[in-house]
């Protein structure tokens, strides 16, 4: 990254000088355009992947027995024999080998010829025969890739969430909330019924999906003939989903949510319709598609947690339950593949603890980094004039707001009485900061004041004229973004779900969603949570520039952009670790 081999003087002088120049009369239209964005990254050339073996002891003890090595997103094959996995950084290969790490080999390229990479949040999964695996592209497209080296096979466009039959021979996959059912050499596709998330059942033509019933996520189960009816297996007012079989076809594991980001693990027997939560409320995983997964003998479930907890092991007869967490600097990515003898694969990463601000042109050029603080920070949030940056960071055990200068020279103490502090937005006349703080939303002053609470809730972002605030809220039991006014009336439900963005003219709000309950995918709506349109199926935290044509977002592992009518999609940034949270900068 630029400005690893800088100096700190160097470096105010570089940032300086990279914003300051968008002044002269030669950036006077990237001015207008405000065609500079502010991240939070932790490129390092430290980052590494792993494959860690662990151990499931008496009393459901965890312990990592092995390391096979580089790689994320695991599969292991049926018969326990094989690993199936993603290496590499953002363009990562599809790559198979033996459980000992041996034999390994490449069985996808990193970019097929429309240069879209394999996308890592969604996973792999194996046939049933173990002769082939689905895996997805950016897109999203489904890839069937034989191990013998055979040529990938694709579904078209907008297929994802693959789940095969028992006999290898049909492949059922989501696409634009529809479900289909394809042969495993990709013709004779049909649909099958309107839902996502489909999981076919280990035994047998059942296939589980979720649909929405009364606008609550709920499991239904269809037959995949067609020649029995639909079935709805769960009901309430509460969303359920992520539907996976147990290994014997008897039982279905699955998500509820119970909370803003909380959810429980729920077990169904198909035979009684006996439901019973056996763990929760935790935080799970971000990725939702990746969260649960049995053992092969069908007595346990992993459970992948939001971080820094790596994985939860669950018993669900017992509701016994133990969790292991990373080691020092390690970070988990998701549960993998069972292997037999009551043991699993965990993808880790080795993680820095610095994580600082970096800013560049839109085209991903002049890359220079702000803060040079070897702390955590995150959530910029640019001031209107540009002539500041407002980010939460980790200090000393506190989450705190601080304002730095664009030239890097001064930084300051926001709020001092509130604890916990999540990214600040930035309000358009540039007097207040809204601030998300222990599950509420606080006004406080730019150059610092005692601050007011204005509602429950977070995420927040002003309108373009100041008078209202958009935000992630659960105002009377329903979830979706609210609006309120700048002195705390007219609340108001909007509708779509997480981290809102006004585009410039106010007319329109940006946000991302689990598509179909999996990866989180950007949407537009307008003001009454009415026209809603799907601009990317993979990103989150969208941030809309200044003049309305794009919005930036990020996949975690990089800054992306997309023109704000769905077209142009293109990666900005092309590091591994985490690069996140990007916001547009005008010029000082």
């Amino acid at each position: 990254m630029v400005g690893r081999a800088v100096t700190r003087a160097t470096a105010r002088v570089a940032i300086s000088a990279a914003v300051l120049a968008l002044g002269s009369d030669a950036g006077a239209s990237e001015a207008a355009r405000g065609d500079w964005i502010v991240f939070a990254s932790n490129d390092s050339p430290a980052l590494g992947e792993h494959l860690e073996l662990v151990e499931i002891g008496a009393g459901l003890r965890l312990r990592r027995v092995g390391d096979l090595g580089a790689g994320r997103n695991a599969a292991v094959s049926p018969d326990g024999t094989m690993v199936a996995f993603l290496a590499g950084g953002s363009s990562p290969t599809l790559d198979v080998m033996n459980v000992d790490g041996s034999g390994r080999r490449v069985l996808a390229g990193g970019l097929d010829e429309n240069r879209q990479p394999i996308y890592d949040g969604a996973s792999l999964v194996w046939s049933p025969d173990g002769t082939r695996v689905a895996f997805t592209r950016l897109g999203p497209r489904i890839g069937i890739a034989p191990i013998d080296g055979g040529k990938t096979v694709y579904l078209p466009d907008q297929s994802s969430r693959a789940a095969w039959s028992p006999d290898s021979r049909r492949i059922a996959f989501e696409s634009i909330n529809d479900v289909f059912v394809a042969d495993a050499d990709g013709g004779g596709i049909r649909r099958l019924a309107a839902g996502s998330s489909p999981a076919w059942s280990p035994v047998g033509e059942r296939v589980a999906l979720v649909r929405s019933v009364d606008y609550e996520s709920q499991i239904l189960l269809v037959d995949s003939s067609l020649r029995a009816p639909e079935r709805q297996l769960t009901h309430g007012d509460r969303p359920s989903f992520e539907p996976i079989w147990s290994p014997d076809g008897r039982r279905l594991a699955f998500l509820r949510l119970t909370g803003e980001t909380s959810l429980e693990v729920w077990t169904h027997e198909l035979a009684t319709g006996r439901e019973r939560c056996v763990c929760g409320p935790m935080e799970v995983s971000p990725n939702l598609e990746q969260a649960l997964s049995w053992s092969p003998d069908g007595r346990l479930i992993a459970v992948a947690g939001e971080r820094p907890t790596v994985v939860t092991v669950v018993d669900p007869g017992s509701g016994r339950r133990s969790t292991l967490r990373p080691w020092p600097s390690r970070e988990a990515t998701a549960p993998a593949g069972w292997l037999r003898g009551r043991r699993f694969l965990l993808p880790t990463f080795v993680a820095t603890d610095d994580r600082e601000l970096v800013v560049m042109k839109a085209d991903g050029t002049r890359r220079t980094v702000l803060t040079r603080d070897r702390v955590q920070d995150f959530g910029p949030a640019p001031s209107p004039d540009g002539r500041a940056v407002a980010f939460a960071s980790i200090r000393k055990g506190r989450r705190l707001v601080y304002v730095r200068s664009a030239s890097g020279r001064e930084r300051r103490l926001v709020a001092r009485r509130i604890d916990g502090q999540g990214s600040p937005a930035w309000s358009p006349d540039g007097r207040e900061l809204a601030i998300e703080a222990a599950g509420a939303i606080y006004l406080v002053s730019a150059v610092g004041g005692p601050p007011r609470r204005l509602v429950a809730g977070g995420e927040a972002a002003w309108s373009p004229d100041g008078k209202r605030l958009a935000f992630f809220g659960a105002v009377g039991g329903r979830f979706g973004i609210w609006e309120i006014g700048r002195d705390g009336r007219g609340l108001r439900y909007v509708g779509g779900w997480r981290q809102p963005s006004f585009s410039p003219d106010g007319a329109h709000i940006a946000f991302q969603r689990p598509r179909t309950n999996e990866a989180n995918a950007i949407y537009v709506m307008d003001l009454h949570g009415a026209e809603v349109r799907l601009v990317t199926p993979h990103g989150r935290n969208p941030a809309w520039a200044p003049d309305g044509r794009t919005i930036v977002f990020d996949t975690r592992d990089a800054i992306w952009a997309v023109d704000s009518n769905a077209a142009n999609l293109r990666r900005l940034t092309d590091e591994r670790g985490i690069n996140e949270s990007p916001a547009w900068m005008r010029a000082a």
